[in-house]
């Protein structure tokens, strides 16, 4: 779906197969990040690209009222698919519906957009290179090289990560990236964003959760908004990976093993045998299929079902977990 401009085509045009971001041809691309309504990439040469829906200063260029149709050189990819062949990138997506569950979050768009990649200045004078990025659904994440992170758009429930509570903060839009000082000195390696809640790895396995509590997201026994980031004391030390959905997260431990928390047995994988397939299989959380897609699990749980599997990376989609199998899983 090209609305908002997040294909980065210079339009709102929806395309069914891939189409080469043409103002960026001439960049290297890396990786890529996808939100609700905006996209973002980072060079090889470390720099980060945003565009799509300004709403909320998602794109973290200062002022999310005045992007309309800016050009400024750059790149992009989008939606429901990108590709890539030597480096050049290629954005395509068709328009398809969202259920009603997930609809319901949606937010109001103020109907500025950046239909082109522009490059997040910002960073760039910080010095130091963008080496990962993640993007929720109106809010923003870039890990640097040296482990600071940075976060940008709406602050609602503390997505953001920057301190404060309640009242007129907890709805605050941040246009331009402020560093997480909780974060800072932590070594952070690895960085995910969901619809309103984030999440960050550190070098040494710890995993620091941080935004909307609803439904036990956030892996703290409890369901509290959390406005600064806070260690997920049950899996310290042996987190390498982590994915933040629309009210779940996956972490991958050290050891290969898959732990889910959040709202949606269903999502989570924690489901009996009886309701799930065979590619799951059962472990002991008993419920009916009835309250399977609203079923709580407040602490980060081991997926049994996976432990014959040796997972190489987890990915938590709106309401959908995938894991990709190591090539030695027997």
């Amino acid at each position: 779906m090209g609305k908002y401009g997040r294909l980065g085509h210079g339009d709102e045009t929806d395309r069914y197969e891939p189409y080469a971001v043409i103002s960026l041809l001439d960049r290297q691309v890396a990786s890529v990040a996808l939100g609700e309504r905006h996209s973002a990439c980072i060079t090889e040469s470390g720099e980060l690209y945003t565009w799509g829906d300004t709403s909320f200063g998602v794109l973290g260029h200062g002022d999310h009222n005045e992007q309309q149709h800016a050009h400024n050189g750059g790149g992009g990819s989008t939606s429901n698919g990108v590709g890539g062949n030597t480096n050049n990138f290629y954005a395509f997506a068709s328009a398809g519906s969202h259920s009603q569950y997930y609809h319901n979050n949606h937010k109001p768009s103020d109907g500025s957009i950046q239909p082109y990649p522009k490059i997040v200045e910002y960073l760039v004078k910080r010095g130091k290179k963008v080496v990962q990025a993640a993007a929720g659904a109106y809010h923003t994440l870039a890990l640097l090289e040296d482990g600071s992170v940075f976060c940008w758009g709406d602050g609602n429930h503390g997505a953001l990560g920057h301190g404060g509570r309640g009242g007129d903060y907890a709805g605050a839009v941040e246009a331009t990236p402020g560093i997480i000082p909780a974060l800072q000195a932590k070594e952070v390696v690895y960085i995910a964003a969901g619809w309103s809640h984030s999440a960050a790895v550190t070098r040494g396995g710890d995993l620091y959760t941080w935004g909307e509590g609803s439904g036990g997201r956030l892996g703290h026994a409890d369901e509290e908004d959390l406005f600064e980031p806070k260690l997920v004391t049950s899996l310290r030390g042996c987190v390498q990976l982590v994915s933040c959905g629309f009210a779940h997260t996956v972490a991958l431990s050290t050891k290969g093993e898959v732990y889910v928390c959040g709202r949606g047995c269903m999502r989570l994988g924690l489901v009996d045998q009886s309701h799930s397939p065979s590619a799951v299989g059962p472990i002991a959380v008993q419920s009916t299929e009835a309250d399977q897609y609203e079923k709580v699990v407040k602490i980060l749980t081991r997926v049994e079902g996976l432990l014959n599997v040796q997972v190489c990376h987890v990915a938590a989609g709106a309401v959908n977990t995938i894991v990709l199998q190591g090539k030695n899983t027997k």
